[in-house]
C-alpha cells in the first residue's frame, strides 16, 4: 500500500469484516511492530498505531529423528549476540520461545535431551532481521545416531595394541 505524504498513514481497503488479522511492518530498516485487529461490521473503520521496536521473539519447534515426534522437555540454548539467555524447556508440542532479541543478531539454537538412555542433539541457525521483529518456526530435528568403527594400523597396516583414540 502507498503511504499518504502529508500525514505518513497507510490506508487499506476492502478488507473483510469479522475476522482478526494482523497489521504488521515488513523489512522496516527503522524496527517491528504488529498489532491484531477486528473489524466488527462491514465499514467498520480501526485506526492502527505501530510503536516500532528493534526486539523480536524467536520462536520455534524441536522434533525427533523421525521428524514427526515433538522432543517434548528439551533442553534448549540460545547461542549469540551480547545478552546471555536461561536455556529453556520445550513444551508438550516441542515448542520454545526466546523474548526480546536484537535486531540484526546471528544467533544458534541449539537443543538436547536423553530419551531412554540415548542423548540427542540438534542446532539450527538463523539471524533477526536488520529493523528487528520476530524469526518464527525455526525447526530444529534431533541428529539421528551412528557408529564408528575401525582399527589403528601402523605404516604397514599391522594393528597398533593399546593405541589412544578419540573421536571429535
Amino acid at each position: 500500500q502507498e503511504m499518504d505524504s502529508a500525514t505518513g498513514a497507510v490506508t487499506f481497503t476492502k478488507i473483510p469484516a469479522r475476522q482478526e488479522m494482523v497489521v504488521a511492518t515488513v523489512q522496516n530498516p527503522a524496527g517491528f511492530a504488529a498489532k491484531e485487529v477486528l473489524l466488527a461490521y462491514e465499514g467498520d473503520v480501526r485506526q492502527v498505531y505501530l510503536d516500532l521496536s528493534t526486539l523480536g521473539d524467536v520462536t520455534g519447534s524441536i522434533y525427533m529423528h523421525d521428524r514427526r515426534t515433538p522432543a517434548v522437555g528439551a533442553v534448549v540454548r540460545f547461542e549469540g549476540g551480547a545478552v546471555l539467555y536461561q536455556p529453556a524447556i520445550t513444551g508438550v508440542d516441542g515448542s520454545f520461545r526466546f523474548p526480546a532479541i536484537p535486531a540484526n543478531t546471528s544467533f544458534r539454537i541449539i537443543a538436547e535431551i536423553n530419551r531412554d538412555g540415548i542423548f540427542r542433539t540438534g542446532y539450527a541457525d538463523a539471524k533477526t532481521p536488520q529493523g528487528g521483529g520476530p524469526v518464527q518456526g525455526l525447526l530444529v530435528i534431533m541428529r539421528e545416531q551412528s557408529s564408528v568403527e575401525g582399527t589403528v594400523v601402523d605404516l604397514d597396516d599391522a594393528a597398533v595394541p593399546l593405541a589412544h583414540y578419540w573421536l571429535k
